[in-house]
């Protein structure tokens, strides 16, 4: 086939468009019939569109494959993160967010020697040890259990044997910080939680009835009178604390670090007026208020009489 024949048929251009592209007349093109009678130029010009024709191919081919890989790549690791080593990594990946940790500060906290190990667990590139898992729950204080098959809360390590808020006053001294807790739409439970020295989290066992909506039986107006009391030997140390219904509910899951929920908290002014039993701000607050406010009174009065020996 002639040379610029092949041009013709491999680009699927005329040979009108060819005379244009190489910039000369068409009855040039077709005394080309002999070939003797093509300029070198203008035969270095033809092979040159199909040499760069053939390499046009192979990178279409080349990005072709790539795009496959890359494709394969995302199945891979989209079938990694729903295989159970997938979601043990999602689970650490989890709690480093939660401690705001790279991977070397991570590792570092872990004691390793390098991040390199960690860095091969978050990548798949190796499974963790069990040693790893274990000194991986220790340190990070977090559920073995949810750490090893997802069931229970990640941060659901309970080790408050108190039972009542008279020990935990005697013993307040031992723990980090403890906080009283409310919902700032004051129609959830109100709640003690207690920070040790570790860092870690756990919740007093009762949770106390302020605010709307709340049947207050007799042991609900003595749990309540109990929290005010406990509230009030500690008034200087214990943190108020109101947290809107999102928060409230990620706190009480314990699925995320108490810490910086608490501390992204707002101190409970209307915690600190209801203790106070002056009455103070009860229009912001609602009925609720001066209810909780007698009936603390109430209680107070009816054990101060019992403590004195009087009928009550």
């Amino acid at each position: 086939m002639l040379l610029h024949q092949k041009v013709c048929d491999t680009l699927g251009i005329s040979r009108v468009d060819l005379a244009e592209k190489l910039g000369v007349s068409k009855a040039t093109l077709d005394s080309w019939s002999d070939e003797n009678r093509m300029s070198k130029m203008a035969k270095f010009a033809l092979e040159l569109m199909l040499e760069n024709n053939q390499k046009s191919k192979l990178i279409d081919r080349f990005v072709e494959n790539i795009d496959g890989f890359r494709q394969l790549s995302s199945y891979s690791a989209e079938e990694n993160l729903e295989s159970d080593k997938g979601k043990l990594v999602k689970r650490i990946r989890h709690v480093l967010s939660e401690y705001n940790l790279n991977v070397i500060e991570a590792a570092k906290r872990l004691n390793e020697h390098s991040f390199d190990y960690l860095d091969k667990v978050l990548n798949f590139n190796i499974t963790p040890s069990f040693d790893f898992l274990n000194k991986f729950s220790d340190t990070f204080h977090i559920s073995s259990d949810w750490l090893l098959n997802g069931s229970k809360s990640a941060f659901d390590i309970p080790f408050l044997n108190i039972i009542s808020l008279t020990k935990l006053s005697e013993e307040f001294h031992i723990f980090n910080q403890i906080y009283i807790v409310c919902c700032d739409n004051n129609e959830r439970h109100t709640r003690v939680v207690v920070e040790d020295r570790l860092g870690r989290y756990d919740f007093y066992h009762n949770s106390f009835c302020i605010g709307h909506n709340f049947i207050m039986s007799g042991i609900e107006r003595s749990d309540l009178y109990d929290l005010y009391e406990f509230n009030r030997r500690h008034k200087y140390s214990i943190k108020l604390i109101s947290l809107s219904e999102d928060e409230y509910n990620a706190l009480i899951s314990k699925m995320y670090y108490a810490r910086n929920i608490l501390h992204r908290g707002k101190h409970s002014y209307m915690l600190e007026d209801l203790f106070d039993l002056q009455y103070f701000n009860q229009e912001r607050y609602g009925s609720f208020f001066v209810d909780f406010t007698n009936i603390i009174k109430s209680e107070k009065a009816y054990r101060e009489k019992r403590e004195h020996g009087q009928k009550v």
